[in-house]
């Protein structure tokens, strides 16, 4: 069962859940960019449409894609020469294009790529991405 914040209409698996309750338009998200930025956006965005089925949403600073479970596995930054990029596995990966890995908990680990060109979403990346994507799709307990 899932949980929509009143304010921003925002969908969540949890009731309360924390977030940032702020919407902007993508187009905003994209301002003061390269030209590239936005396209190379839409490249990556296509090429995760084999994933499976998701939903965008954005905040003042990232957009997010969410699973149909309500959970966000995969988030980007515009940056104004490249996207930042991050997702949750349940295991570290430290092999490139993975530049930097985070552990917020116990059995989670971030994992950041920066993109310049919609060719480093590669096979590898999205294989990673589809870990994330599953994970994202199951229930604890």
């Amino acid at each position: 069962m899932s949980w929509t914040c009143p304010r921003c209409d925002k969908s969540f698996q949890k009731e309360n859940q924390g977030h940032i309750c702020a919407v902007v338009e993508l187009d905003q998200l994209f301002q003061g960019k390269e030209p590239h930025i936005r396209p190379l956006f839409e490249a990556l965005i296509e090429k995760a449409t084999v994933l499976g089925e998701f939903r965008i949403t954005t905040s003042p600073k990232s957009i997010t894609l969410y699973s149909p479970a309500d959970k966000a596995f995969w988030v980007l930054e515009p940056k104004k020469k490249w996207l930042d990029g991050f997702f949750l596995l349940d295991r570290a990966v430290n092999e490139f294009p993975i530049y930097r890995i985070a552990q917020p908990s116990r059995n989670r680990y971030a994992h950041f790529v920066r993109f310049t060109e919609a060719a480093e979403l590669d096979r590898f990346v999205l294989g990673l991405l589809q870990e994330a994507y599953a994970l994202s799709q199951q229930r604890k307990g």
